[in-house]
């Protein structure tokens, strides 16, 4: 027995037992929120990621801050600003990439610095924010104990959680140049399966935004709840009219100014002057065709067609409607 491996102590428990763990969910948001604050490794922070939306929002005690569905999904917004774009996450001092961590989708062991970590866990908050709240409006609703419940696009008109969406699919422009991009923006090809839930996302948010018509009010209600109702049908109404340029931005960066074709005759003149101002940032190129001697921005929305601006042949076809269409109701008055 001396040169054989002495027997296991009888108290020794091994570690895969689980009959010996504590074992139990977080109890809440609150919980998680300060286990995200003392994670110190890569693993436990993608592993917090991962499971975010599967914790509750009510408090366990009384003394507990109070959160709600939107400062969840606010977090994830903040947590997957710059997910495209490794440079957001570099810093001064930044290490060379010596983090060996797997590759999931190859298997492999890649080798990461700390910017590329930082991205990473960048990405999963944008896929978990994907699968848990870009594509509610896709299944119908959202899921059983959440705040909004089926009305999904209620929550995404609260004012907090609009202003969180804008700031993260907002457009920025490039440091040299007119361009303007959208670091958070799906890509225009090559989507992987969480970009297109949120470029659905976003064509459901234009369709929502532009198709409101205001609140379901029963012929049964009171005249207070009716007036109350009225009341906030309008602020509701100012408030998305206010993003309008703003998703067009957006739409123009996915290539989609088509999904506002149905509304091309009621676009008021915020919308019309943000198309206007999309299409004057083209340039007229000296080896284009010759048309000019050197490079320069284009001087008329009608330049700005000649160069294939999407915004400019877009703001073409609404001028054409629109004339036509006011032709049209002249003659028709006249014959009455």
């Amino acid at each position: 027995m001396s040169d054989q491996q002495a027997p296991p102590e009888v108290n020794e428990v091994p570690a895969y037992n689980l009959f010996f763990k504590e074992i139990r969910p977080i109890y809440n948001w609150h919980e998680w929120l300060l286990r995200w604050k003392i994670a110190s490794s890569f693993e436990e922070m993608l592993g917090l990621l991962h499971v975010g939306f599967n914790v509750c929002m009510s408090k366990s005690r009384y003394d507990e801050p109070e959160y709600t569905y939107i400062d969840r999904l606010i977090f994830y917004l903040g947590m997957a600003d710059g997910w495209r774009d490794a440079s957001h996450f570099r810093s001064f001092g930044d290490t060379e990439p010596g983090y060996r961590i797997l590759n999931s989708s190859s298997g492999q062991y890649v080798l990461k610095s700390e910017s590329g970590l930082r991205q990473h866990l960048a990405q999963k908050a944008f896929d978990v924010l994907a699968l848990n709240f870009f594509s509610w409006g896709l299944k119908g609703g959202g899921r059983d104990g959440d705040e909004f419940g089926s009305g999904w696009v209620e929550g995404v008109a609260s004012p907090r959680l609009l202003d969180a969406i804008q700031f993260f699919f907002r457009a920025v422009k490039h440091r040299s140049g007119n361009s303007v991009g959208a670091p958070n923006l799906p890509n225009f090809r090559d989507r992987k399966h969480t970009e297109k839930i949120a470029f659905d996302f976003l064509m459901n948010l234009t369709k929502f935004i532009w198709g409101y018509e205001g609140e379901n009010i029963s012929g049964w209600d009171t005249r207070e709840h009716k007036d109350a109702a009225a009341v906030t049908c309008d602020e509701k109404r100012v408030r998305l009219d206010a993003v309008k340029p703003w998703l067009i931005e957006v739409l123009s960066e996915l290539r989609s100014l088509d999904v506002l074709r149905e509304w091309m005759l009621v676009l008021d003149e915020p919308c019309l002057a943000q198309l206007k101002e999309i299409a004057m940032r083209n340039e007229l190129r000296h080896y284009a065709g010759g048309l000019v001697l050197e490079d320069r921005l284009v001087a008329s929305v009608e330049e700005a067609c000649l160069v294939g601006s999407r915004a400019a042949w877009f703001l073409k076809e609404h001028e054409v409607m629109k004339r036509e269409r006011d032709r049209l109701c002249a003659i028709r008055e006249a014959e009455r």
